[in-house]
């Protein structure tokens, strides 16, 4: 007997779905995604003039952050 994988291409939805059903993949959408990478990364607790806020890492990593000062200080203002 030949199994379902070997019948299957690489890269189709029959592929990902088989390997969501094995459980090698994960099926979740736009937001669990996000939340997802946000969550993965160390969250530290800091206090900001008096108010405690909370310093996603995710968003400090690469060359540049994902929010730029510049436009964050345009709707700040």
């Amino acid at each position: 007997m030949t199994s379902r994988k070997s019948k299957v291409e690489p890269g189709t939805l029959s592929h990902y779905l088989l390997a969501v059903k094995d459980g090698t993949r994960r099926f979740e959408n736009a937001f669990q995604g996000v939340a997802r990478m946000i969550l993965e990364k160390p969250i530290e607790k800091v206090v900001v003039n008096g108010k405690t806020t909370y310093d996603f890492q995710i968003f400090r990593e690469g060359r540049k952050h994902v929010i730029d000062n510049d436009i964050a200080r345009k709707f700040t203002a």
